[in-house]
């Protein structure tokens, strides 16, 4: 008798290991996992200005891609967010308050910021 409920615990884990592992297997590599950014303006802070967003691809809550060509990828399981030209987006920068569109004491960009 204590070999069979020894056997039959060692088999309900193994079971449930199995299962833990396609379970995380599916959700990591799961397209919903990936959120594609496209249209908009593109301001990385390396330049000047901002340019035309052509796609910033998001997987696993980090940017893994900008500028991305994304008429070549397959959008229907991704979430998508479609931004409109008055929207600028900032790759990797969190800022809580700034003004990008106005010219302060007419000089240029760098001198405005305090």
């Amino acid at each position: 008798m204590n070999l069979s409920i020894s056997r039959l615990c060692k088999t309900a884990a193994l079971i449930l290991l199995l299962v833990s592992f396609t379970t995380y297997a599916q959700w990591s590599d799961s397209p919903s996992d990936e959120i594609m950014i496209r249209g908009g303006w593109l301001f990385d802070g390396i330049s000047n200005t901002r340019r035309q967003n052509t796609g910033i691809v998001i997987r696993g809550g980090k940017i893994v891609e900008v500028d991305a060509d994304l008429q070549e990828k397959d959008l229907t399981a991704t979430n998508v967010v479609d931004l409109t030209d008055s929207e600028t987006v900032l790759p990797g920068m969190i800022d809580l308050h700034a003004h990008y569109n106005f010219d302060l004491v007419d000089v240029g960009r760098v001198e405005e910021v305090v």
